[in-house]
């Protein structure tokens, strides 16, 4: 019996075809494209706030230009890396790193004062108050810096230098995110070490390719007195260093800041003639021809805070900014 069940259910045929037509589909009106409002968003970064203007306050702008950043924003991230390396000077360069609180740069220089006042040399006592002035001001100016946000100081420069900003590309190949701030000469053995000497000469040809007069002081400090770890990339060349000594003749004129970086012994003539040519091949080709005022281009080359610094080789031979300028983040075009 059970076996003529199974058999009746095998056999019997169902019969899966509908029997109900399918609704006729009926012509769907033309989709119609309407432009989006002014106001509206089309685009991650749009949603982003608008960039600040370039002299806001950062106590204003900081908040909009971390999170333009953060979005990849190039000019936002150069402002942002080049404010916070100069809050970054209100650390000390070498401290011990087991203290919890290192003591800061205006905690060092109060109690110096106060240790030369009571010794009498009103004299050295007044020198220092006025650094000490000057670092106040600074914790000043720089208390807007949320938690965490001094750290990532180097991270924004590579990011504004990769993405051509002028004043990051030069801080960045002159090798300012290898500083000694804290960590002594670990920072040498870093992954961001490795990255910054295979990236540094190239953004350096880079910039001196698009004719920034401050790539060509940098690679002509590369000679002599220059950042000395961006010096420590090139091999020495007598016969490039002279093609670029005379581009900057060219380019600068007869400045006596270029004095330093004169040979010491005479040059063979077929080598003089051979740098002249090279010289004037770059001042057409890169310079487009042009002139600057050597002293209008130093400002991506020395630090952006030095109170304290009265000589010449603090600031690599270049005239220090008599004062905080807005920082140079502009792309050059291609």
């Amino acid at each position: 019996m059970l076996a003529g069940l199974v058999w009746l259910l095998v056999s019997v045929r169902v019969d899966y075809r509908l029997t109900v037509p399918l609704p006729q589909r009926t012509a769907e009106p033309a989709t119609q494209v309407v432009a989006p409002r002014a106001y509206e968003k089309t685009s991650p970064m749009a949603r982003l706030p608008a960039l600040p203007a370039a002299d806001a306050p950062m106590a204003e702008a900081a908040s909009a230009l971390q999170q333009l950043a953060d979005a990849g924003h190039v000019e936002a991230a150069c402002r942002m890396s080049i404010e916070l390396l100069r809050c970054r000077q209100l650390q000390p360069f070498f401290y011990d790193p087991t203290l919890a609180s290192p003591p800061s740069m205006s905690q060092r220089y109060a109690a110096e004062e106060e240790r030369l006042a009571a010794k009498g040399d009103l004299e050295e006592a007044n020198k220092v108050a006025a650094i000490l002035m000057a670092y106040t001001s600074l914790e000043s100016d720089c208390a807007w810096r949320g938690p965490g946000l001094d750290a990532r100081a180097d991270q924004y420069l590579r990011q504004a230098a990769l993405g051509g900003a002028r004043e990051a590309r030069i801080r960045y190949a002159a090798g300012e995110t290898t500083g000694l701030h804290g960590n002594a000469f670990g920072h040498l053995l870093s992954p961001e070490f490795d990255a910054w000497r295979r990236e540094a000469p190239r953004l350096a040809q880079q910039a001196f390719e698009q004719g920034e007069p401050e790539a060509l002081l940098l690679v002509l400090s590369d000679q002599r007195g220059g950042p000395a770890n961006f010096g420590m990339l090139e091999p020495h060349s007598e016969s490039r260093d002279l093609s670029r000594l005379l581009l900057a003749r060219r380019v600068f004129g007869d400045n006596p800041a270029l004095e330093r970086f004169e040979r010491d012994a005479p040059v063979d003539e077929a080598v003089q003639r051979a740098a002249e040519g090279e010289a004037a091949d770059w001042h057409l080709r890169y310079f487009k021809g042009a002139t600057a005022r050597l002293s209008d281009h130093t400002a991506s080359l020395t630090p952006r805070f030095n109170p304290w610094c009265e000589m010449d080789g603090c600031n690599f031979g270049w005239p220090a900014p008599t004062s905080h300028t807005v920082p140079d983040c502009v792309v050059p075009a291609p």
